[in-house]
C-alpha cells in the first residue's frame, strides 16, 4: 500500500482521521479473483462503538492460500444507518 500510494497507482486509497486512524483502505479489484463482502451496520462516528464497518476479503485459492484484506471502510454514520446502506 505504501509503495502504491507513493507512485501513485490507480485504485489504491488510504484515508486517516484524527482519533480513529485509518478509516478507508482500498486496493483495486482484479478480474479473476474471488471476494467476500462483510459488514456491520452502525450509526456512530469512528472510533466510537456502534460505528459501521465494511470489509472486502480476497478469498481466491482459500484455504490453500491465505485470505487477504482487499478493502476496509470504517463508516461515519453521523447518527444514521444510511451512510452504511449507501
Amino acid at each position: 500500500m505504501t509503495n502504491a500510494l507513493a507512485i501513485p497507482l490507480p485504485g489504491y486509497v488510504k484515508e486517516e482521521v484524527p482519533r480513529a486512524g485509518t478509516v478507508l483502505w482500498v486496493t483495486p479489484p482484479t478480474e479473476f479473483d474471488r471476494y467476500v463482502l462483510v459488514g456491520d451496520p452502525g450509526q456512530n462516528t469512528p472510533p466510537d462503538r456502534n460505528s459501521a464497518v465494511v470489509a472486502v476479503i480476497k478469498v481466491t485459492g482459500f484455504p490453500a492460500v491465505a485470505a487477504e484484506l482487499a478493502a476496509f471502510h470504517w463508516v461515519d454514520g453521523r447518527g444514521s444507518y444510511w451512510p452504511f446502506i449507501n
